[in-house]
């Protein structure tokens, strides 16, 4: 056989040959020519003990398998799960046909403003006699339809019989159906919601890891908040404390003010006395204009006084309003820093079910699930 990403030609071998005397060999006759084989290898065989209660062993045996595969007539979607090597040691594999469907599910929920997305695969058995799958007895399986595969891991493995309906292309679009129609009426999921965030829960998300995941967010929207507050009272600080600052420049210009005007009052005063002590005569005009203006002084030292008492009253109020602001700074803060915490917040709690159009089944098909012979005649699933 020529390949293209090859340098020269490969031998290929197959053990399906094609008859030109009678046509292909169909599935009736392939049993037939494989019964008396069967049933000589199953006469000289010796007895297999029960199997023992194992956890994980499928404990009925499997029908007779064949160590060729069964091979699906065109239409039948065919897939095989993946070996795990871990769970593979020692024993001969047999791969067994079941029914997979797997289905894509969202869930939206528009008052709760939540919304999730969910895969749900469901392994059942095919059934023999009736097209009927019951999906209530399968079994939950995470297999996504990217993980099958379309040819098995070991060519010498062992496949047992496949069920006459899952031969039948057409009963395959039925039981997407059936599976679509089982999907609606059982799928719920719970969701939890942080009220404080927002955040809703993923589905499967236990609540202890929902909470440690909300620890994240939560750093980060009190981080958002808290700059909102020092954004909010920043400026409204600095315009305080510019305002004491000029109301302290104020109390000591008045100060100043009313020292020298004291001063002034002291010297006019001084100069006063002096020269009437000095003046022996009545008083000279002089004399008395000099008493009235010194009068008037003092009267301007009690204005200077009460000038600087009411800018010191002016200071005292602005910073009595400053301190107020930073107390409801720091009372936000802190309300802030405790209004978010994920590991005391009360969650919300519901269920969102499903619209039918928002179910989607990806996979309906006939699937060989690997499993590995055991010496007490059980099989270990290896997948």
């Amino acid at each position: 056989m020529n390949n293209v990403h090859e340098d020269e030609p490969l031998t290929f071998e197959t053990r399906w040959v094609m008859s030109y005397l009678g046509g292909p060999l169909t599935r009736d006759q392939i049993k037939l020519l494989m019964d008396e084989k069967r049933s000589s290898a199953q006469s000289s065989a010796p007895p297999s003990p029960p199997p023992a209660q194992q956890p994980g062993v499928r404990q009925e045996l499997p029908p007779a398998a064949q160590t060729r595969r069964p091979i699906a007539p065109p239409g039948v979607p065919e897939y095989f799960i993946p070996v795990s090597e871990a769970k593979l040691e020692g024993g001969r594999l047999l791969y067994e046909p079941m029914l997979l469907g797997i289905g894509t599910i969202y869930y939206a929920d528009a008052a709760a403003d939540a919304a999730a997305k969910e895969q749900i695969g469901l392994l059942a058995s095919i059934p023999e006699t009736s097209s009927l799958v019951d999906w209530d007895k399968a079994e939950r399986v995470a297999l996504s339809d990217s993980s099958l595969e379309k040819f098995p891991d070991a060519p010498d493995a062992a496949y047992s019989d496949v069920p006459k309906n899952a031969s039948a292309k057409e009963n395959y679009p039925l039981w997407g159906k059936s599976f679509h129609e089982w999907l609606y009426r059982n799928m719920t999921i719970t969701l939890l919601k942080s009220p404080a965030l927002g955040e809703v829960s993923r589905p499967g998300e236990s609540e202890r890891d929902f909470r440690i995941r909300l620890q994240t967010a939560a750093r980060e929207t009190r981080d958002t908040l808290l700059n909102r507050i020092s954004r909010k009272y920043t400026g409204k600080i600095a315009a305080l404390e510019e305002r004491i600052r000029k109301a302290e420049q104020a109390v000591d210009r008045e100060k100043e003010q009313a020292k020298q005007q004291k001063l002034q009052t002291a010297l006019s005063l001084g100069a006063t006395i002096f020269d009437a002590m000095l003046s022996r005569k009545k008083a000279s005009r002089s004399t008395i204009g000099r008493a009235s203006t010194t009068a008037g002084r003092a009267g301007r030292i009690l204005k200077e006084t009460k000038d600087v008492e009411r800018a010191e009253e002016n200071v005292d109020d602005l910073r009595e309003q400053l301190a107020a602001l930073q107390a409801l700074l720091a009372e936000e803060t802190e309300g802030a820093k405790k209004s978010i915490d994920p590991l005391t917040e009360t969650l919300e709690q519901f269920q969102i079910k499903p619209k039918k159009q928002d179910i989607s089944v990806v996979v309906t098909a006939l699937v060989w699930v690997p499993y590995r012979q055991t010496d007490t005649g059980g099989i270990l699933p290896v997948w």
